[in-house]
């Protein structure tokens, strides 16, 4: 296991573990001004009478409020996505820096640019052309091909000198992007991608590398990535409507017991996965994860109801008069309290 990678997921670990040990009672279950038995029933009654499913998805791309065709990913690149996602999530939890099905999105969007909208079956990445041409090609198959893109993309990450965030679609993240075509060295010397940093790397290495790669690869990636991350490029209309289902499916969970990574409403739920379900029963599909929550959205310095409400390690659903509705730490419940001074507010609705 790659030690850089292995010491940032133990810090992320023990930065979790040390929030969570640390998060007070913000207040009590019961006898809460502003909620009570009737508003709780109400809230419940939509929870139990509405019919979740169709808003429920998988992936990100069918949730950002448009269509493949709009943000041009074709409709054999979207086929691959059950396979994609069990690839990653049958690989080591210690390839990626992230969860491994984080990297769904992102893995789809390099196979279009890599296929040119159209993948194999048994390359549907094209690895043999641009990753691994000296590969034996009678053993590829395409759940080697996923994983070889997959592996060829954490390395990237691994070597870059710098704050990789998946969920922010920077010219940091370009560069590991750029490097799954140009290897690791390009990543490893260049913190942020440009057009004009990888055609300078592709005429000093012309015979080193394959397949003719383009110096555009993590431009014309990012642009099917922007289009599909949810906060980056998830633009709210400011429907207030969306925002009360929010608020609702957040009264939905009040007294659900908090468990760390719990994600099942009526049963557990961690911090971020409560504001996930809660935003997910309202059409809108955010990161699984508290850091990339907060980071993604747009950020509000005056918050509605319906909006994140986060500092580091923890996220709520903002339900106005300056109160949350989190799942607080090991030991409570999904409950309502005061927001923290100092907190701050993001927008996905």
């Amino acid at each position: 296991m790659n030690i850089k990678r292995k010491a940032k997921k133990f810090t992320a670990l023990i930065l979790s573990v040390a929030t969570l040990a640390a998060t007070p009672v913000f207040a009590e279950d019961t006898d809460f001004e502003g909620w009570n038995e009737d508003t709780k029933e109400n809230a419940w009654s939509v929870y139990t009478t509405t019919d979740w499913r169709p808003f429920v998805k998988d992936l990100n791309i069918e949730t950002a409020n448009s269509s493949t065709s709009t943000i041009n990913i074709s409709s054999k690149t979207m086929a691959l996505k059950d396979t994609v996602k069990d690839v990653l999530t049958k690989t080591s939890e210690d390839v990626g820096i992230f969860k491994n099905e984080e990297y769904t999105d992102i893995m789809l969007c390099m196979i279009e640019e890599l296929s040119g909208g159209n993948p194999s079956k048994k390359d549907p990445a094209n690895v043999l052309k641009y990753i691994t041409p000296n590969a034996d090609d009678s053993k590829m198959n395409e759940r080697k091909s996923i994983q070889t893109l997959f592996r060829r993309f954490s390395e990237c990450e691994t070597v870059h000198n710098g704050e990789i965030n998946l969920f922010n679609n920077n010219e940091a993240l370009q560069s590991v992007i750029q490097g799954v075509v140009l290897g690791t060295n390009y990543t490893r010397n260049n913190k942020n991608y440009s057009k004009t940093n990888a055609d300078k790397f592709i005429k000093a290495n012309k015979d080193k590398l394959s397949g003719n790669p383009s110096a555009s690869f993590a431009s014309d990636v990012s642009a099917h990535y922007k289009a599909v991350m949810v906060g980056q490029a998830y633009e709210g209309q400011g429907d207030t409507e969306v925002a009360q289902k929010i608020v609702e499916a957040a009264y939905s969970q009040l007294g659900v017991p908090y468990v760390w990574g719990g994600t099942t409403p009526n049963v557990g739920l961690d911090c971020s996965g409560f504001t996930q379900y809660c935003h997910r029963v309202a059409g809108i599909s955010i990161p699984r994860t508290s850091g990339p929550q907060g980071a993604g959205g747009m950020q509000v310095s005056e918050p509605r109801p319906g909006d994140i409400c986060y500092h580091e390690g923890h996220v709520g659903i903002y339900i106005g008069d300056g109160l949350r509705i989190h799942a607080p730490h090991t030991g409570d419940v999904v409950k309502i309290a005061p927001v923290p001074a100092g907190d701050r507010f993001t927008r996905y609705w």
